[in-house]
């Protein structure tokens, strides 16, 4: 029993992953990213770098990450930020378990970070930190302006 009950949370837990990914494909899709030029990847430099969203636009190479919470996951991406050849690598997570210390730690790897709306109004330093956005902001005009 104890067995079936942990398949049926991990199924769960998987479906809601899914979901999220779907709803950041569909943003990216809303917001004037080629719907045929988005995949799912891993890194050339480092296969243990999965993102989620690989695309290029007006010649710039974009790789996203979308995880609903970061755990120690979040790690990969910064060890990825000093191999690889993408132009751009973004978080999009809810933020829920984001501490400060490790906000501060993904954006001196120069990766972006898109946090839920809800949470990044209620938490001041990841409003005082560069490179940090609520989600709401994910447009086509941010990301062109992003180096």
């Amino acid at each position: 029993m104890l067995l079936f009950s942990e398949s049926i949370n991990q199924s769960i837990t998987s479906s809601a992953g899914a979901s999220y990914e779907d709803r950041i494909k569909n943003i990216l899709i809303t917001i004037g990213v080629p719907s045929d030029s988005i995949q799912k990847v891993h890194d050339e430099k480092d296969s243990s770098t999965e993102f989620d969203f690989f695309f290029k636009y007006e010649g710039r190479k974009y790789g996203i990450g979308a995880k609903r919470t970061l755990r120690e996951r979040y790690k990969q991406f910064i060890k990825t930020a000093h191999m690889s050849k993408v132009d751009i690598m973004i978080e999009v997570t809810l933020g829920t378990d984001l501490r400060e210390n490790i906000a501060k730690s993904i954006r001196n790897h120069g990766v972006y970070l898109f946090v839920a709306d809800e949470v990044y109004k209620t938490k001041k330093y990841l409003q005082e930190i560069e490179g940090i956005f609520p989600a709401s902001k994910l447009n086509i005009e941010l990301l062109k302006k992003l180096t």
